[in-house]
């Protein structure tokens, strides 16, 4: 019988399955474990955005600082909020003109990066706050009636801030340490420590300060007699000066005429001789002084007076001048020689139209300059209080303070930079660096006299409180009371004085809004000229004021006390409330003040 054709094909392809089957199982050994068999796939990783960056970074800020964000990540869209709340594609989208703006006084800003095709980047956090206002940084403290402590509570302190307690002694009186009160507690914990002790007196002289004393002039020697010298004309002074041991002796000084300049006799010394007082028979030491040129000599005058007519415009002191000098006419005279003392120049009553200044100022005119103005000004003032108005006892403090402010308020006018060595903000470095200040003389503080001028014209009236301080008919507080009424009608020296912490606590930009500050810059436009001091930040150029600890120390006449406590009183987050003892002397006045 014929077999049908795909009964054949039916069979190679029955034979060919079993064939491929038998092949499989083969290759593919199975062992006991059903899990054995392993289905291989590739991994495929996506990319993370990368955070992103905010700049300026969190902290405190000026009100209305615009805030920039930014990723390493190309391409990418930032979405932020400022409420605290996470972002996601329906929050704010950050462009050029839709940044971040602070203007609360603390939010939290999160930032979010995203790229199609990657994940999306960790949420950038950053918390701002804004400045105190100044209600809530100055915090005058007084106390109940009938109660002798007082508890005052300082509110949402942030990390970066600081609580100072000030006491201020605002009477002439020394007040001991067990008068003046103090922190008793603090709730949740205590404080960080401040300024030490400044102070001055009322005093008129100081056995701490030796001025030289001019014994006695020879006749000017030239070939006629003149009422006037001439250029080349010589004079031997006599001086009781220190001398090269620290000891006085007499200094008998070979002055040579150099120059004769519209507002000065520039009389420098060309040899001088030394005899020790102690060792009177020890041979006399000689010294010849550096040669100065005729043409050396007159650029020197002529610097002299551009520094006169400075000051004499700011003050209009020929006006107040009827005086004569020894020569019949009005011009000063300015005599320079070499003494082993510490000076660089000074001015006697003594001798009212002379002014005297070591010679290594003549290496540098912006530091001779300096010294000439600080000098002149004692002249001038002494003219006008003491010859004009019949002060006879001007108290040294008040004419100091007058001489080192004038070098303030000119020296922009005459090009002399602030770094210059005798210009006087260089003592802000002391007064913040000697902030204990000696107790027993108040002529070591000059720093704190600056510094206190400073303020006044920085924050009271500018270049022409200091004119109306110098021209005023009277000498000392009431002066400084005279001055101040006219640009803030009641405002007194002690009130003054009282609010003169603001200002050693407060620089930069983000002061409290109406703070008291040296960080400003003042102008005065007198007599059609115009009068500059550059403001500075007490803490970025001198570091700050020092401090001291809560223990409560003597206080002198107007002085001042800042104190904290670094472990407590810094750093701290929330509320503190701060418990206070009453001083027992009402010339006591405390305040707290946050930074």
């Amino acid at each position: 019988m014929k077999k049908n054709s795909s009964f054949y094909w039916l069979r190679a392809a029955g034979i060919i399955f079993i064939l491929v089957l038998a092949f499989v199982v083969i290759s593919c050994p199975v062992n006991d474990s059903p899990s054995s068999f392993k289905l291989e796939t590739e991994t495929v990783e996506i990319e993370t955005v990368a955070v992103p960056v905010a700049c300026p970074a969190g902290g405190r800020v000026m009100d209305n600082t615009v805030i920039s964000l930014g990723t390493a990540t190309a391409g990418t869209k930032i979405y932020y909020t400022l409420d605290g709340t996470e972002p996601d594609t329906a929050s704010a989208l950050y462009s050029e003109t839709n940044k971040p703006k602070i203007t609360a006084g603390k939010l939290t800003l999160k930032a979010r990066a995203v790229k199609t095709g990657m994940a999306d980047s960790e949420i950038l956090t950053e918390t701002y706050s804004l400045p105190r206002p100044y209600y809530k940084a100055v915090i005058p403290i007084s106390f109940p009636p009938d109660s002798e402590t007082t508890t005052v509570l300082v509110e949402g302190l942030t990390e970066d801030e600081v609580v100072d307690f000030i006491k201020v002694n605002v009477s002439d009186q020394y007040i001991r340490a067990s008068q003046t009160g103090g922190v008793s507690s603090t709730f949740p914990s205590a404080g960080r420590n401040a300024l030490s002790k400044l102070s001055f007196s009322e005093q008129t002289h100081s056995d701490s300060e030796f001025t030289p004393v001019k014994q006695q002039s020879s006749s000017v020697s030239r070939a006629a007699s003149v009422d006037a010298p001439f250029v080349g004309d010589e004079k031997i002074e006599h001086f009781v000066d220190w001398g090269p041991l620290g000891e006085l002796g007499v200094y008998e000084v070979h002055f040579e005429l150099m120059a004769i300049s519209r507002f000065f006799y520039l009389w420098i010394a060309k040899f001088q001789s030394y005899q020790s007082l102690e060792n009177p028979r020890e041979p006399p030491i000689k010294e010849f002084l550096s040669d100065v040129s005729y043409e050396q000599a007159a650029q020197i005058a002529a610097r002299f007076d551009d520094a006169y007519a400075a000051l004499n415009n700011l003050i209009n002191y020929e006006s107040f001048n009827s005086q004569t000098n020894e020569y019949g006419d009005s011009r000063l005279i300015a005599e320079v020689y070499k003494s082993k003392g510490t000076w660089a120049g000074y001015f006697s009553s003594a001798t009212p139209d002379s002014i005297y200044l070591t010679h290594e100022l003549l290496n540098s005119m912006d530091d001779a300059t300096l010294v000439v103005l600080h000098e002149a000004t004692h002249l001038m003032a002494n003219r006008i209080k003491r010859m004009t108005y019949n002060h006879q006892d001007i108290p040294t403090w008040f004419s100091e303070a007058l001489a080192y402010t004038s070098g303030a308020v000119c020296a922009s006018l005459l090009g002399i930079l602030t770094t210059s060595a005798y210009h006087p903000q260089q003592l802000m470095a002391a007064f913040v660096t000697e902030g204990h200040f000696n107790q027993y003389a108040f002529n070591e503080t000059t720093s704190f006299l600056f510094a206190f001028m400073s303020y006044l014209l920085y924050n009271y009236g500018g270049p022409a409180l200091f004119r109306d301080i110098i021209i005023n008919d009277q000498v000392g507080y009431d002066s400084l009371t005279l001055a101040l009424d006219k640009y803030q009608p009641g405002l007194t020296f002690e009130k003054a004085f009282e609010k003169f912490p603001e200002a050693l606590i407060y620089s930069g930009p983000l002061k409290p809004v109406g703070a008291l500050s040296f960080d400003k810059t003042v102008s005065s436009t007198i007599n059609s000229v115009e009068y500059t001091i550059p403001g500075f930040d007490i803490f970025e150029e001198f570091g700050g004021p020092m401090v001291v600890s809560l223990t409560p120390a003597d206080m002198r006449p107007y002085s001042v006390v800042i104190q904290s406590s670094p472990a407590e009183w810094e750093k701290r987050t929330g509320n503190m409330a701060i418990t206070l003892q009453k001083p027992a002397d009402d010339g006591i006045k405390f305040f707290l003040m946050v930074r």
